[in-house]
Order: structure tokens, then sequence, then C-alpha cells
């Protein structure tokens, strides 16, 4: 079987049913059917999402519940009760915590639409990006036999600065939301847009360049940017395996508007700064 890079999970039951798979260490999905399974392979993460407390009842829970690894690619059944024959596949399960989905909402790019965040579950079982598994990941898992160097984590400037690029990235998702963007989105429209300033030939790559985005992601940014019409692509004049991106007439003015909106989001998120010139310096420093 060909390598792969590791793909990242989430699987939805009930948290009577995640607690049983975490004491028998393996995963099940969509009621026992192989088909989701076989999508894994060695080495992927995966984590549960519960929706409700017990399978068949009504009460909510709405927590990521646990979180694993996948051992190996072997599927296997195992009969619980006469006609019920589930699939199974092994999982090295984490130590970690549940934790409500409801303050990461704004923050997870897997959910589109933040009023109906539960909409990407209905399935059962979704694919989930690095950035998304990270962001629940270090919210859950728990390692009590680490030694800090630090009493407390806002000691820490690292921690400092993850915590407020979070909370930041949340502003100004839920300020970009008012246009329907993400704020990833957003900053490929800003940078394709500052880089057409200059040149009526920009690539996928320069974009991916100045924006320090991942290619692959930029890709997926891309492809669902131009399915809302506000981009679009055109041969390259020079290199035939290149193909040039450009805002489409919709997409400037879309792009307009939410300047606009990030601008006074931005202004209102730093408002407590008591200099921004010199925060600023120190932030142009880090980054050279």
């Amino acid at each position: 079987m060909k390598n792969r890079p590791t793909k990242y999970w989430v699987i939805v039951a009930s948290k009577d049913h995640v607690k049983e798979g975490i004491k028998g260490g393996f995963a099940q999905a969509c009621h026992g059917k192989s088909a989701p399974l076989k999508k894994m392979r060695k080495g992927d993460y995966v984590i549960y999402y519960s929706s409700k407390l017990s399978f068949g009842k009504n009460e909510k829970c709405q927590q990521f519940t646990a979180i694993g690894i996948v051992e190996n690619d072997t599927i296997y059944s195992v009969e619980m009760y006469p006609g019920f024959t589930p699939f199974r596949i092994d999982i090295s399960f984490l130590d970690s915590k549940d934790i409500s989905i409801l303050p990461l909402i704004n923050d997870l790019e897997f959910i589109k639409n933040k009023q109906r965040w539960g909409y990407p579950f209905r399935y059962g079982m979704l694919e989930i990006n690095q950035h998304d598994f990270e962001l629940i990941s270090s919210e859950m898992i728990v390692n009590r036999d680490i030694k800090f160097n630090f009493n407390s984590p806002d000691e820490n400037l690292g921690y400092l600065l993850w915590q407020t690029t979070m909370q930041w990235q949340r502003e100004m998702n839920r300020a970009l939301n008012k246009v329907e963007l993400t704020h990833t989105q957003f900053v490929v429209l800003i940078a394709l847009a500052w880089l057409l300033k200059v040149s009526d030939e920009v690539t996928q790559k320069d974009i991916a360049e100045h924006s320090n985005i991942d290619k692959m992601m930029l890709s997926k940014v891309l492809n669902k940017l131009k399915d809302k019409q506000l981009i679009d692509r055109r041969e390259h004049k020079t290199d035939k395996r290149a193909k040039c991106v450009f805002l489409t007439k919709k997409g400037e003015d879309v792009l307009q508007n939410a300047i606009e909106i990030k601008t006074k989001a931005n202004d209102l998120f730093f408002d407590s700064l008591s200099n921004k010139d010199i925060f600023a310096d120190e932030l142009r420093k880090l980054i050279k």
C-alpha cells in the first residue's frame, strides 16, 4: 500500500459508545460500517465528537470526547449480539479530557456555516485539516508527566502569542462572516489583490509565497473562492503549465467590503494597546 500524508478524522458517536471504544481500544464508525474505516491508515489521527450523551436518547453532549492514533490497517468484525456484527479498527487512545465544541466553532475551518454548525457531522464521519485537528487536540490532550519551566501558562511568551493569535482570528472570522468569508479566504483574496497591483500574471505559487500558506491548503481555498465566483483562472502567457489567478468583479466588491469590515475589527481588537507603534515594531523583529 502506498504511503500518503497523515490524515485527521472526526467520528460521530454518543458519549457512552465512545467510552466503550476507549475501554476496548477500538473505533467503530457509522453504526459499524466497514467503508469509513477503510479510509484510515496506520498513523492517522481520530477525534470523536458526541452530540448526545447516550445512544437513543436526546440529552445533549456537544463535546469532543476522545482522541487517538490508528494502530494498524487491519479492519475486523466482532459480533456484539445476534444480528449485529460491526467492523472495528484498533486505536491507541491518548490521555485526554472532554471539551465543548461551542467555544471552538468560529475557529474550526471545517464548519463553514457558523449558524448551522452541526451540519458537517450529518454523515457520521469526516476528514478535517491539520489546523482544525491541532486546535481541538491542543485543548483535549492531557499529559501529567511533563515538567514545565513556568508556574502558569501566562508566564510563557509563546503561550501568550498563541492565545492572542487565536483570539484575534476568532474576532476576525466573526467579523468577516458578514461577507461570508473565513479569515483564510480573506488572506488569500487580499494577497492576490496586492500582487495584482504589480503584475497581471499572478500564479498560485506567487500567492503561496506571499501569504505563507501551505500549497495544499491554498489550492482548496482557491477552489472554494472560485465556487463563490470571487476569483477565476486563465492560461499563463508564457508558462503553459501555470495558470494565472485574478479577481472577478464580484471578488473586488466583496474584498473591498471585507477590508473595511476587517479594519474596524482590527482597530477594536488592538484598541487596548498603550502604544501600537512599539508593538508593531516588536512584531516586525520576530518575523524578519
